[in-house]
């Protein structure tokens, strides 16, 4: 069983602090609340977590809070921009839905990173 998180390990870890907040400009719902989980959890640990299960609950809900959207929703962000999926008839660029987290397809059916042009 996971340890609970208590408010100081809350704020120390996954408060947005300075100029955080400026960085989810343009975004939003399940990608602005999934931007703030993958950058403290790197801050943290050096790299993005490899499943929803590495993110603390109390964690998704405090931040959730913090950028006002429900923590419920970090589940929607599940869509890819790009697809190399043989069955794919448009260009894998083509979509506009936001982008899977890291952790939602499995590396052998991810793009490679020049998929997408900027």
């Amino acid at each position: 069983m996971a340890r609970t998180l208590d408010e100081d390990e809350l704020i120390e870890h996954w408060l947005l602090i300075g100029k955080e907040p400026d960085l989810l400009t343009g975004r939003t719902g399940p990608s602005k609340l999934a931007l703030v989980l993958w950058l403290k959890f790197f801050a943290q640990h050096g790299r993005f977590p490899e499943g929803r299960s590495e993110l603390p609950d109390e964690a998704v809900a405090f931040v959730a809070g913090q950028v006002k959207v429900p923590a419920a929703e970090l589940g929607l962000f599940a869509s890819s921009t790009c697809s190399t999926s043989s069955t794919a008839t448009a260009s894998p660029c083509a979509s506009t839905t936001a982008p899977s987290p890291p952790w939602t397809s499995p590396p052998a059916t991810r793009a490679p990173e020049s998929c997408c042009p900027p």
